[in-house]
């Protein structure tokens, strides 16, 4: 049997420490050597032993020959598994039955992995491994994915529900408990009406604070939704990772009638359109 040897690097810098390995196999006779990198358009980040992978983004690896020619015949087979402690070597083969259209291109140079994936199986930690065949003599490379999830999910409100629109910032948007491992980066806040409208923009905010409150003005609402409009929050990471969460729905518009005594403005602003009041000044 031929030996095996791990490969060990430690690094430590004050109370912090760090490692990284390689597994080498011994084997007879000349395996092409072979690597894992992402194909152009993939979003990730280096790790020591592979990749951190956006949980919402799709991925493509290419098995990739160092020491091959353009007249070699070279075949490749993928493979992908999850963590799992309760299999062999701590991981659990995903069959090809398994994934469906999650995973494309088993037989190819270059594997396709849908964001479906990750959120199917819900698995912090995947493996990608490759077999790159040449002359009978085959190389193989694995990579571990690490899962890189959105922040965790806090509150976000808007307040007051009731109050005379004014040329002011007179509402308050306030976010609470908001967390990640990688670290808040940034705030954007945004008016939805419906799927067919593109969502506005209000304001973004970067902090990697986890609670904060702003204040803001906010346009009219669409009248074919009786004025209804929802405020939503999506909360970036430091990686790039986005969770989006609604904030509330508010019922808003202006109504502007003219009289002896110059304009009346009666104006509604209301968390639901269950409970609508008005108030109504003069512009003389």
């Amino acid at each position: 049997m031929l030996p095996q040897h791990r490969i060990t690097a430690n690094l430590k810098k004050g109370t912090r420490t760090v490692s990284a390995q390689i597994l080498l196999d011994v084997v007879s006779g000349n395996p092409p050597q072979v690597a894992i990198i992402p194909s152009s358009g993939s979003v990730y980040y280096q790790m020591s032993n592979g990749y951190k992978v956006l949980k919402s983004s799709r991925l493509g690896l290419d098995c990739v020959c160092m020491d091959c020619s353009a007249s070699d015949v070279i075949t490749y087979q993928w493979k992908v598994m999850m963590a799992d402690y309760r299999w062999p070597d701590n991981w659990r083969p995903l069959e090809q039955v398994d994934v469906l259209d999650r995973v494309l291109g088993y037989e190819s140079k270059q594997i396709s992995i849908e964001a479906s994936l990750f959120e199917t199986f819900n698995s912090q930690q995947m493996r990608a491994e490759c077999v790159l065949t040449r002359a009978g003599e085959w190389g193989k490379v694995a990579s571990d994915l690490m899962v890189n999830n959105p922040p965790a999910p806090g509150t976000c409100t808007v307040s007051p529900f009731n109050r005379t629109i004014t040329s002011e910032e007179a509402w308050t948007i306030s976010v609470d408990s908001w967390s990640d491992e990688d670290g808040i980066d940034e705030y954007q806040f945004f008016i939805h009406t419906d799927e067919d409208t593109v969502d506005k923009q209000i304001t973004s905010v970067k902090t990697e604070q986890g609670t904060l409150s702003i204040q803001v003005s906010l346009s009219e609402g669409p009248h074919y939704l009786n004025y209804k409009q929802t405020i939503i929050v999506k909360v970036r990471d430091m990686l790039g990772s986005i969770q989006e969460y609604d904030c509330g729905q508010v019922v808003f518009f202006y109504c502007c009638v003219f009289s002896q005594h110059g304009y009346h403005v009666i104006c509604i602003s209301t968390k639901t359109a269950a409970h609508v009041s008005f108030e109504r000044f003069d512009i003389l």
